[in-house]
């Protein structure tokens, strides 16, 4: 398979992205236990906080290994990319 550089760009992208989410998901869990704490300490009317909180618990969670499309969309095109090293 031959790719255009506009492909590569986004394909690189999406590795360090891949890469990077090991360290973004505890800072994710570290902003939400944060923004919950102050939510529950401080600011009980601030529904905005308690959404806010949630939303990044159960997303950091719910793709703690990584976002699949994009895991499979790398694994794919590597393999691809080399015939010879796919898993049989």
């Amino acid at each position: 398979m031959i790719l255009t550089e506009s492909e590569k760009r986004l394909l690189l992208k999406l590795k360090i992205k891949n890469e990077k989410w090991k360290i973004h998901k505890w800072i994710n869990i570290f902003n939400a236990t944060v923004i919950l704490s102050i939510f529950f300490v401080n600011f009980r009317d601030e529904l905005i906080l308690l959404a806010l909180g949630i939303y990044l618990l159960v997303d950091t969670v719910s793709n703690w290994n990584g976002r699949p499309e994009s895991m499979l969309l790398l694994k794919l095109v590597d393999q691809k990319i080399d015939p010879k090293s796919r898993d049989t």
